[in-house]
């Protein structure tokens, strides 16, 4: 048990399952912690909050801590729909994998598959495949168990983490000492965002490009002003440029139109229809290759008109392609 979360998080799972709970003596030895972290982890655990209660046993007059998960209301009572839509569902669950709440579900689905008919499983393996998520990823977590724990136990204290990281544009691992604010899953990856020391702004890192991560005694506070969802709508997509948000301009063909305005996404500030059918949109979005590769996706149907630095931009890359396949254009 190398870490505070992963050892509240399996204290939590022992007190649950034990029928006869256990004693602090009992957690001590069985974490191989002091008493006094097991008071410490018990009490933490109640903050927010997890009902746990004591028995005092008469001949030993020793306390006995147990975990009142139905809060006196047992047994739990689940209809067949609802057990049959969280079997059904449970591959919507994969952004978790590699994560101890995957896990932990696993155990879940295992335990409602053993309730349910075969004839009903046969049935829900066949519906399930129905509730396709696109963006579901490849990515398989499980051997980033230990940099995924140490980033949530570190948001959970408000820790500081070194990690060791090597973007795409990188060819060496570079190290970062990072406030984690949040884990965000965007198009099949996850990423953990937060305030980089070293870059003095808010930064993206993807957990596949990590190659360690370390916990550090210093703290941090996350701003007051802070809110995930609000940051996000300013960003296009999680990938932070060195430009900063900026306003674009962009013009779409009628024949897209309609495609863009079914979006309706937060970083559209303002869209304006033309006599022909085109559209304008305004968006406050983040500059970069992101953005550019997004607009290259509808061909010829898409213009970047102001502002001109990231009309040229857009050029260059534009230009570039042209040459790949126009060997006259390379010359001239």
């Amino acid at each position: 048990m190398n870490s505070a979360f992963k050892r509240q998080w399996r204290l939590l799972q022992y007190i649950a399952g034990s029928e006869d709970g256990a004693t602090l003596a009992e957690l001590s030895q069985k974490f191989n912690v002091s008493v006094k972290t097991i008071r410490r982890d018990l009490n933490l655990l109640r903050s927010i909050p997890f009902s746990f209660y004591e028995d005092i046993l008469p001949q030993s007059h020793q306390r006995r801590y147990r975990y009142d998960f139905f809060q006196g209301i047992f047994p739990l009572s689940l209809t067949f729909d609802e057990l049959f839509a969280m079997y059904v569902g449970r591959h919507l669950m994969f952004p978790l994998q590699g994560t101890y709440f995957w896990d932990a579900m696993q155990t879940g689905f295992a335990k409602i598959k053993k309730v349910l008919r075969p004839s009903v499983v046969e049935y829900a393996e066949r519906v399930s495949p129905l509730f396709y998520q696109l963006n579901r990823s490849g990515s398989d977590y499980s051997s980033f168990k230990h940099e995924i724990d140490t980033i949530l136990a570190c948001m959970e204290d408000h820790a500081v983490v070194r990690i060791q990281y090597r973007s795409l544009s990188s060819k060496r691992v570079k190290s970062y000492s990072i406030h984690p604010y949040n884990f965000v899953y965007f198009q099949g990856a996850l990423y953990v965002v937060g305030w980089s020391c070293k870059d003095e702004q808010m930064r993206f890192w993807k957990i596949n490009r990590l190659k360690g991560t370390e916990r550090t005694d210093e703290k941090f506070a996350v701003p007051t002003t802070f809110n995930i969802k609000q940051y996000l709508a300013k960003a296009f997509c999680p990938f932070i440029s060195e430009q900063g948000a900026v306003s674009i301009l962009v013009r779409f063909k009628k024949k897209v139109a309609t495609q863009i305005r079914e979006m309706a996404w937060d970083s559209f500030k303002k869209m304006t229809t033309r006599r022909d059918g085109s559209l304008d949109v305004v968006m406050e979005a983040e500059g970069g290759k992101a953005l550019i590769h997004w607009l290259l996706g509808f061909g010829n149907d898409v213009e970047v008109l102001e502002p001109q630095s990231f009309r040229d931009e857009f050029q260059a890359v534009v230009s570039d392609l042209l040459k790949k396949y126009d060997p006259d254009c390379s010359r001239s």
